[in-house]
């Protein structure tokens, strides 16, 4: 079936959306390879991981709260919002002074961006109808592969030859542009006369919950392990807020996360793979440059380059399906094929070894990319598809938030499962016979610095050994979990996608010049 042909304002809104998402996405990689000039700058290494956390942890808790207010106020006033937070947040940050101000603007930063995020998806879901917003998810969720490859190539190279700070000026331009082309074409929503109730208790507590629990994954590996006093006390914390966000929940007249989405099947089998797939990815990416490095002993500059052929399937990949979808209507069979595309390749990625070539390790991560992408803009169109267009904003932000939820916990996790796996491997072995009084996880990659050299060769061999064994069972988990999740693929029901939508939305058939008027 031919696609309608696009409206100039319907393109200029996509093209703004697709701006503002690569803006808040390139945000979350383009900051790691300037954070050798940050520290060196700030004098402050023992904060640098919460540049990262900051920025993650606020995008994720106000996910849920800016879907639900979108679809109460209409989705305009937030994302214009978002906008001028991220930019106003992105100067601040190029303006720190302070690792703590550059940390507590980068957290300001990451709310405006988890407005953008939550309100950019939602917004597709507004210009086109079901059976066509596949093929601008997948476009959409191409930015994210794209903001991956060009985040850290341009952070370098902004570091290198102008300033770190440059890396946060940057979005101002064409952030600029892009708060601009919404302001004057996407609708106001008309104002209506009843009285909305917020659920604000249920807010607080679903934030501080999220927020408790997402604090005490960040904190393993750093200086905490998951049986310390602190992260029990976290993760206590976080259920007991979650359990009264969940008893408010069921009695609020209009609660901020609707319980009634977990009575949807199509949502329930969507949410969890989202959420597994989340663990996996994120915690495959982490550990691939680190492997190559090691056991493979790649250069670090050839190792950070290594995942780009699995960001290139991922982001073509997401692009392809996100067709077909909406040309056939059926999604299903791609999401099984996909899932099983993603099994198979972290089923490979298991078996490497320190005898695996490259072209192994390539086609193992183009496997488990087309895989990971094929799905990432399916699940948004079939759980939106699940449910009334009022519920538009919640429901896609609850993808989004489930994916972040997965993504961090699963690095932690992961994490945690590595340390161990590596920790008793080296317990093996005797550091006297190396001329060393111990042997330390916590310091594992200084023994691969020259300092170390003189020690032989043969150490190096073990702990390459003890490496690759580890990171082999880490592999193993994930291969698991992705069997899991496509046998979870089979449960999901399939939903006919409208070829309409539910409501008329006003910009469509108007000239552009006319929409700044509406109101």
């Amino acid at each position: 079936m031919q696609s309608p042909k696009l409206e100039r304002n319907q393109i200029f809104i996509l093209a703004s959306v697709l701006c503002a998402i690569f803006l808040a996405a390139l945000d979350q990689t383009i900051v790691a390879t300037a954070l050798p000039q940050i520290v060196k700058d700030l004098n402050s290494f023992d904060s640098i991981s919460w540049v990262f956390s900051s920025y993650m942890l606020a995008s994720t808790v106000t996910i849920p709260i800016f879907g639900k207010l979108a679809d109460i106020y209409g989705r305009r006033r937030f994302y214009l919002m978002g906008i001028v937070v991220f930019l106003a947040a992105s100067v601040a940050c190029g303006l720190a002074q302070s690792m703590s101000a550059l940390i507590a603007f980068r957290a300001l930063q990451g709310l405006g961006a988890g407005a953008i995020m939550v309100n950019s998806l939602a917004i597709i879901g507004d210009l086109f109808s079901p059976a066509e917003r596949g093929k601008w998810q997948g476009v959409i969720s191409s930015m994210f592969g794209l903001a991956s490859i060009i985040g850290p190539l341009l952070g370098g190279w902004l570091s290198d030859f102008a300033s770190w700070r440059y890396v946060f000026l940057v979005n101002i331009p064409f952030g600029l542009v892009v708060l601009l082309i919404i302001h004057y074409n996407f609708p106001h929503q008309p104002k209506e006369k009843q009285h909305h109730t917020i659920d604000y208790p249920g807010a607080v507590l679903l934030s501080l919950g999220l927020l408790s629990l997402l604090f005490s994954a960040v904190s393993v590996g750093e200086r905490h392990r998951w049986h310390s006093p602190q992260v029990l006390f976290l993760l206590l914390l976080s259920f007991l807020l979650l359990a009264a966000f969940v008893r408010i929940e069921l009695r609020a007249k209009a609660p901020i996360f609707p319980l009634e989405l977990f009575s949807n099947r199509a949502f329930n089998v969507s949410i969890a793979v989202i959420f597994l797939n989340g663990m996996c990815m994120f915690g495959v990416i982490s550990y691939i440059p680190i492997f190559a490095q090691i056991t493979l002993t790649r250069s670090a500059s050839d190792s950070g380059l290594i995942l780009i052929p699995l960001i290139l399937a991922l982001t073509l990949s997401s692009v392809i399906s996100g067709q077909i979808v909406s040309r056939t209507g059926k999604y299903k069979i791609v999401l099984i094929i996909g899932s099983l595309m993603t099994a198979i390749g972290m089923y490979l990625l298991a078996g490497m070894g320190s005898e695996t070539t490259s072209l192994q390790l390539l086609q193992s991560m183009v496997l488990m990319g087309a895989g990971f992408g094929t799905g990432m803009p399916i699940f948004i169109v079939v759980t939106q598809s699940s449910f009334p267009h009022s519920k538009l904003g919640v429901v896609t932000s609850s993808t989004q938030l489930f994916r972040s939820i997965g993504s961090t916990l699963g690095i932690a996790f992961l994490g945690t499962l590595m340390t161990a796996k590596l920790s008793s491997a080296m317990a093996t072995i005797d550091p006297s016979k190396f001329g060393l009084h111990d042997i330390d996880v916590a310091h594992f990659q200084k023994y691969f610095t020259p300092a170390f050299q003189q020690h032989g060769a043969p150490l190096l061999k073990l702990l390459r050994d003890d490496f690759t064994l580890s990171v082999s069972y880490v592999f193993s988990v994930c291969a698991v979990l992705s069997v899991v999740s496509l046998l979870l693929v089979f449960f999901l029901p399939e939903i006919p996608l409208r070829r309409r939508n539910e409501v008329s939305m006003p910009f469509l058939n108007k000239p552009i010049t006319g929409l700044s008027d509406q109101s």
